[in-house]
């Protein structure tokens, strides 16, 4: 069996030296035309396909051949036999690939990431950041291999104790090595770096378990913009899109502030805090300076979205850090006010002791006045009031503020106003509201104190304002 299968493997061999030999005959200065190339290809791949058949046959044609075999003749293998055949196949479906296309070659930095994968696998006991730090000695690191590296950590930690885990973090410092190795390799500057958000949230995540969340920090204080600065951007949002990379480190920050244990102890004060930090920064940046153009959109979207998406795990947050959030929101100079208007009408209706419908009531009967002056409010209205029968994310985020304004204004004993905003979401959207309004009513119907009617004070807002927040944010 072992000449048989050597025999196969030299015939094999010479059959792909023949073909190589043939083509590097072929004129160099003379392309084939398109028609000459298919048929060159055709030609190959059945002469090809002939002689692997004949040393390495098919499932069914051995299967038909054995069947006329004296049954007591000792037989090779078949599923030996069809396993060749099958590699056999892809081999070939691999080289007509390169036949094909003969300029396309395996990147030496895809190379290297599975030569990376390949080594932690064989070692799972290495320290994975010693491996990104070898690599770089070699000028091979990547991000990529820089994201690998952080995710093999993070998985050896899963089954630990919560005191082993935090032994290993602070011994191993991995945040604190992979961001020494991304600023020594400059890699940093490198679009691939911001674009990719899962290494950064993974790099943010190690830093502030590490307590290293000061790094993070003063990082952000740098005026450092991305190689790429050919954008199709202009003016203010070119500035925003430069400076991008800070927006989603500030957004890392949030979501790690948003996880456990802050989800378990049903608080979002961390996230919070982090978030109105960064608002200071921004509003106290002097005028022109880079610090004046970073991003808080995705981050505060992040905040925005856990505390009126997920109100339940965020309960006990501070009643005070709330009512600062809703200040920066509606501080904002953000010139989509009605955005501005929206959100702080949505996370009224979710305060954590104080929950009310009034600003939300007051935001939708201005987006459904047939005389409304301000032409953002009715640019924005027109997209609010037109019917939707298929609703997409965008518009069942505003049928779910609508839903939950009608189930607090009910909860309030707001009886008219709530059947005037009922009957506006079942013209709206009359599908979703014949399907699934009654039940959505009782599941977003939410339960707090009333509050009397002088608790929510509006007073005038200065035409500057110290908080530029929720500013334009590419995502």
């Amino acid at each position: 069996m072992f000449a048989r299968y050597t025999h196969a493997r030299m015939k094999g061999s010479a059959i792909v030296q023949g073909l190589k030999d043939w083509a590097s005959k072929l004129h160099p200065q003379l392309p084939l035309s398109q028609r000459e190339s298919h048929r060159l290809l055709t030609a190959l791949t059945g002469s090809f396909r002939a002689h692997l058949d004949e040393v390495h046959p098919h499932k069914a044609a051995e299967d038909a051949k054995h069947k006329v075999e004296d049954a007591g003749v000792a037989k090779t293998s078949r599923h030996a036999m069809h396993s060749s055949a099958v590699l056999a196949d892809k081999h070939l479906s691999s080289v007509l690939t390169n036949l094909t296309n003969p300029g396309a070659k395996v990147k030496k930095a895809d190379q290297n990431f599975a030569n990376a994968q390949m080594e932690l696998q064989k070692n799972p006991a290495k320290d994975p950041i010693s491996l990104l730090e070898e690599y770089h000695e070699k000028d091979a690191a990547t991000v990529p291999i820089a994201r690998l590296c952080l995710q093999v950590f993070k998985k050896s930690l899963e089954g630990l104790s919560q005191a082993a885990q935090q032994k290993e973090i602070t011994e191993v410092e991995a945040g604190k090595r992979v961001l020494l190795w991304l600023w020594r390799s400059r890699q940093h500057q490198l679009v691939e770096f911001v674009d990719d958000r899962t290494f950064i949230e993974l790099l943010v995540s190690a830093l502030m378990k590490e307590s290293q969340e000061h790094y993070i920090w003063a990082w952000m204080e740098i005026d450092q913009v991305l190689a790429d600065e050919q954008n199709h951007y202009k003016g203010v949002q070119q500035m925003y899109h430069r400076y991008r990379w800070k927006g989603r480190l500030l957004r890392a920050m949030v979501l790690n502030n948003l996880d456990s244990p802050y989800r378990e102890r049903k608080s979002a004060d961390a996230a919070v805090r982090t978030y109105l930090k960064a608002c200071d920064m921004k509003a106290s940046a002097p005028k022109n300076s880079h610090m004046e153009y970073l991003p808080l959109g995705q981050a505060a979207t992040a905040i925005y979205r856990a505390l009126t998406n997920y109100t339940h795990e965020y309960s006990s947050t501070n009643p005070e850090l709330y009512d600062n959030l809703i200040d920066v929101v509606k501080l904002s100079q953000d010139k989509q006010v009605v955005y501005t208007d929206l959100q702080t009408a949505a996370l009224w209706l979710h305060h954590p002791t104080k929950p009310s419908a009034r600003p939300a009531l007051r935001f939708w009967q201005r987006c459904f006045n047939e005389n409304e002056p301000s032409l953002a409010w009715q640019r924005f209205t027109g997209g609010v009031k037109r019917v939707k029968p298929n609703p997409n994310p965008q518009e069942l985020a505003w049928y779910m503020i609508m839903a939950t304004t009608v189930a607090r204004l009910r909860e309030e004993g707001r009886w008219d106003e709530a059947r005037w905003l009922e009957a506006r979401v079942r013209e709206t959207y009359p599908t979703a509201a014949q399907k699934y309004l009654d039940k959505d009513l009782e599941k977003y119907r939410l339960h707090g104190k009333i509050l009397p009617d002088d608790v929510i004070k509006h007073e005038p807002v200065a035409d500057r304002v110290s908080y530029p927040t929720f500013a334009w944010s590419p995502t």
